[in-house]
């Protein structure tokens, strides 16, 4: 059996799958499945893992009809034989280095994340990989620890699970489906409140590919659903971690206001978005994490909402 399954859902990224797939099969770390899931791409993505899959009997094929990341991914977990489990989107790319270095934390600190440095590049840009070293400086949290960073301002925690490796849990181990952002949100707050380690390495070793056709977020409606489902997490860390609630409402606040400026001008945003601010308004009120001047801003912008 693997030690890692490695999960990557692949819709209509014909040009940029290969260069995912070769990064994969660098790893230094080879005790590795990797889950390909081709989830009706219209393109030719299907046939690319098909032929990797006769060259390297470490991938594994998978066609389904197209249900969405979360489902592809949860696909994806029902195959997996790995104790440890990975996401990687299909027109990213990782280091050579990436689970050699997350593997060996996971085994050596008995935690049940290991986290990687995340880096941006544009189309085609080549990283420059980072060799680790035994002089890295780790950092280790716990739960609520890094369930904080996921939400302070900045962060050096993305919410995103690509940049990370799991050690299988029985009480989170499903991705939300059906809906068109923050999956990995909700993962990741689902599998922290049922964990107790988390380490981070502050290598880069996941790097994202700024590319035209990426999904966008231009439908308000979107940004909308968005909002909801940050304060389903807001609520549920209210109480099951309420030591960390007042900052998870902090960012849904802040995340409230990006909405509004990315929507300038849109009358239905406005109102929804200035509906949720009065909604949380006495928590803005009562929490420390707010300044004075925080708290008359959110004030002013509450009563508003009509």
């Amino acid at each position: 059996m693997p030690k890692l399954s490695i999960i990557v859902p692949i819709y209509n990224v014909e040009k940029y799958l290969p260069r995912c797939i070769d990064s994969i099969l660098a790893q230094t770390f080879t005790d590795f499945e990797a889950i390909l899931i081709d989830d009706g791409s219209p393109d030719g993505c299907g046939k690319i893992i098909d032929e990797y899959a006769k060259k390297d009997n470490r991938i594994i094929p998978v066609h389904q009809e197209n249900k969405g990341l979360g489902a592809a991914r949860n696909t994806g977990i029902s195959y997996a034989r790995g104790e440890y489990l990975s996401f990687i989107d299909s027109d990213d790319i990782i280091s050579p280095y990436m689970y050699s270095i997350l593997c060996k934390y996971l085994d050596s600190t008995n935690a049940d994340i290991a986290i990687g440095g995340m880096g941006g590049l544009d189309l085609w840009e080549e990283p420059v990989f980072q060799k680790p070293s035994e002089k890295s400086k780790l950092i280790i949290w716990n739960n609520k620890e890094c369930m904080a960073q996921v939400f302070a301002l900045p962060s050096i925690i993305q919410c995103s699970c690509c940049n990370k490796v799991f050690r299988r849990n029985s009480k989170a181990n499903r991705f939300r489906e059906g809906i068109p952002m923050l999956e990995d949100l909700l993962f990741l707050t689902d599998y922290l409140i049922h964990c107790e380690k988390v380490v981070y390495c502050p290598v880069e070793i996941y790097y994202y590919v700024r590319r035209i056709g990426s999904i966008t977020r231009s439908d308000p409606m979107v940004f909308i659903k968005g909002l909801e489902i940050r304060k389903e997490v807001a609520d549920k860390l209210r109480k099951e971690m309420p030591e960390v609630s007042d900052s998870a409402f902090y960012s849904y606040a802040d995340w409230c206001i990006q909405t509004l400026n990315k929507n300038e001008g849109n009358e239905v945003v406005k109102k929804e978005v200035t509906r949720r601010i009065w909604q949380i308004l006495p928590i803005i009120i009562l929490s420390k994490k707010f300044s004075i001047k925080e708290k008359v801003f959110y004030f002013f912008k509450a009563i508003s909402r009509k």
